[in-house]
């Protein structure tokens, strides 16, 4: 191969593993997520635990971006 193919298999291969990064670490701050029971917040780009929703016996709401009651929800059944 020659010089120049090389360079530009590498510059592929290094533009390839760059696309490929940590993606779900970058968040828009004041967003919510649950992480299992665990209310999260963004802040200054990155997720940090806000409440663990389980240890009051609640279940994590992120749309609302707080913990809430478990609903006994069985259909009537």
């Amino acid at each position: 191969m020659t010089k120049p193919l090389l360079s530009a298999l590498a510059l592929l291969g290094a533009l390839t593993l760059a696309a490929c990064g940590d993606k779900e670490a970058a968040c828009t701050d004041g967003d919510f997520q649950c992480d299992g029971d665990v209310l999260q917040e963004c802040g200054s780009g990155g997720w940090e635990d806000v409440q663990d929703c389980s240890t009051d016996g609640m279940m994590c709401h992120a749309e609302m971006g707080h913990c809430m009651e478990m609903s006994d929800d069985s259909g009537g059944m």
